[in-house]
Order: structure tokens, then C-alpha cells, then sequence
């Protein structure tokens, strides 16, 4: 941000039993401020080019949405980051 570099440790990193790596960092599904913008689009930078290595990750920010009785995860992987909810896919549809 502002051109001073910053260190991004995500929340989890997580190796599944099919090889796939997921790294993913956890918001509020309302959070539009200018540190999680830029730590989106970063890790997204990020996984596009360890993909282009032939790795297997994926990932980006998740949130949870429904309600009280009907809770599930979310996931922003866009090149833009954004809260509109339409820009959000269902997480269990990538693992």
C-alpha cells in the first residue's frame, strides 16, 4: 500500500489429499478496506504465478454467509477484489 512494501502471512494454508493447496485469508464479507483490496489481489497475483509453474493452488479471501442455521463459505478469487456478493463463489464448489 502507498508503494511501502508489506508482509502478508495468510490465515491458513491447507494441503489437500489430492495435492491441491489452498491458501486462503479470512474477512468479514463486508470488508472493503484499502489492506484487504491489496492483500486480495496480491495473493491472487501470487497464486496465477505459482499456477504458471505448474503448481496446484488455490485460494483468496472467505467469508462466511447465510445465517444463523444455514452458515457457508464463501470465497473472493477475482483479480479485483470486491464485496459485492454476486463476485463470490461457494468455496465447497473448488475443494
Amino acid at each position: 500500500m502507498n508503494g511501502v512494501k508489506h508482509s502478508f502471512y495468510p490465515d491458513y494454508i491447507i494441503k489437500f489429499t489430492d495435492g491441491k493447496i489452498g491458501i486462503f485469508e479470512t474477512k468479514d464479507d463486508n470488508d472493503d478496506t484499502e489492506k484487504t483490496k491489496a492483500k486480495a489481489e496480491r495473493l491472487y497475483k501470487y497464486i496465477k504465478s505459482k499456477n504458471s509453474e505448474e503448481k496446484n493452488i488455490f485460494g483468496g479471501i472467505v467469508a462466511n454467509y447465510g445465517d444463523e442455521e444455514n452458515i457457508y463459505i464463501k470465497i473472493n478469487n477475482k483479480e479485483e477484489y470486491t464485496t459485492n456478493a454476486s463476485d463470490w463463489i461457494d468455496l465447497e464448489g473448488l475443494i
